[in-house]
């Protein structure tokens, strides 16, 4: 077990015993936010348990919660479908812009072209 040390103990008595005690209680406890959330674990269960209306729900919560299950599924299908559909007409679009732009390439490839042979012929007299 390590041994702390507080420099000015006299400064806050109360402060500084609080301090010791948490360190006293934090060497024996070990985790102590693990113990914490056990506590609190443990205290949640017995609620729980002491309250079985909460604890064992009727068929027509089951029910209305299997609907809403159902009804969450349809959203997400139907939202996927529109997303795919999205996807579909972006791609074509995007198919569409890139064609143009290598028929803008040929044709400014074809113009510098023209350009470059008829700076090379000699001027004609």
């Amino acid at each position: 077990m390590r041994h702390y040390r507080v420099q000015a103990p006299y400064i806050a008595p109360e402060q500084y015993e609080r301090i010791r005690t948490c360190i006293r209680r934090r060497c024996v406890q070990g985790p102590w936010r693990k113990v914490y959330v056990q506590q609190l674990r443990a205290k949640q269960q017995a609620k729980l348990a002491s309250s079985p209306s909460k604890a064992a729900p009727s068929s027509d919560t089951i029910e209305d919660e299997a609907a809403k299950r159902e009804k969450a599924a349809r959203k997400a299908d139907s939202a996927q479908l529109d997303k795919d559909k999205e996807l579909e007409v972006l791609e074509a679009k995007l198919q569409e812009l890139i064609d143009q732009k290598h028929a803008q390439f040929k044709l400014l490839k074809a113009i510098l072209m023209d350009e470059k042979m008829s700076s090379r012929l000699p001027p004609q007299p």
